[in-house]
């Protein structure tokens, strides 16, 4: 069993948190043909990749639980949407490692099994809202987000952005429908963004932006170009700026680079790697 010590590591207390943001179900072209200015900030003042590959199944709780866990699927066991018990005496999620290191974590998700991405007593805070394809309700869960990271001010604050996922099962992946959602869930990143420029706290935190999954048709169970073709973003202080990744991204390199952009002391086992790429020259 490997163990850690819960404490803060003085080196680290000023150093920028994370805020990880999930376009569930968003294809890289998908969000090249919308108008997505908030996204696209990001890419211009990050580092990002259009590229990136997710894990087979490409299936929305497996996809996260290696997204967050930095394992293939052969390690957490999970390959479909259901959820199972984890030996978390050799496996920890990057909420849980956050946590163990002392660090404020909070969780804003649209599907209620996400709650079963971290032991019970990792999260400060957890908001939930069944995922709807209301606009409105979008900018409920940004603003509850957003009000929360102002105030609160998580080291590492994890959002699900679950509608343009149920607008591809409903009307199609790459339909015009779908393509307008993208354009919704820009704005909801938009409300996060300006919160934090209003408030004058942009180098406070970094942003990793990224999906979990692509989809065709109606639906995402193959092994299509389609449905494991990811965006994957970041930006923030000691980021390069405007720097498309030439290097392989997978999925589970997001939980071992947030480990490194938070400075965690602890080390498990992944499958993942930090993505050096991103980071300025003395930087990372």
């Amino acid at each position: 069993m490997q163990s850690f010590n819960k404490s803060h590591n003085p080196d680290v207390r000023d150093a920028p948190g994370v805020i990880m943001i999930v376009l569930d179900g968003c294809r890289p072209d998908g969000l090249q043909k919308a108008r997505a200015p908030n996204i696209d900030w990001i890419m211009e003042n990050g580092a990002y990749t259009l590229k990136a590959q997710t894990i087979f199944p490409p299936i929305t709780f497996p996809c996260h639980m290696s997204m967050l866990f930095g394992v293939k699927p052969l390690r957490h066991g999970i390959y479909g949407n259901y959820s199972a018990n984890i030996d978390r005496d050799f496996q920890y999620s990057i909420f849980d490692l956050a946590h163990i290191s002392g660090r404020k974590v909070a969780s804003f998700y649209e599907w209620e099994r996400f709650r079963n991405l971290s032991t019970p007593s990792a999260l400060e805070f957890a908001y939930y809202r069944r995922c709807s394809i209301d606009p409105e309700a979008s900018m409920v869960i940004a603003h509850a987000c957003a009000d929360y990271i102002k105030h609160d001010s998580p080291d590492l604050c994890f959002i699900n952005l679950g509608s343009i996922d149920k607008v591809g099962h409903e009307k199609g992946w790459m339909s015009r429908e779908y393509i307008s959602q993208i354009e919704i869930i820009d704005r909801a990143v938009g409300v996060i963004i300006e919160t934090l420029r209003l408030a004058g706290r942009m180098d406070n935190y970094y942003f990793i932006v990224l999906s979990d999954h692509g989809g065709v048709g109606k639906d995402h169970e193959m092994s299509t170009m389609e449905e494991l073709t990811i965006p994957w973003m970041v930006s923030g202080p000691g980021i390069k700026k405007g720097c498309e990744i030439k290097g392989d991204v997978y999925i589970y390199d997001t939980a071992p680079t947030i480990a490194q952009l938070l400075r965690l002391p602890v080390k498990v086992f992944w499958h993942g790697k930090v993505i050096k790429e991103i980071f300025d020259q003395n930087t990372g």
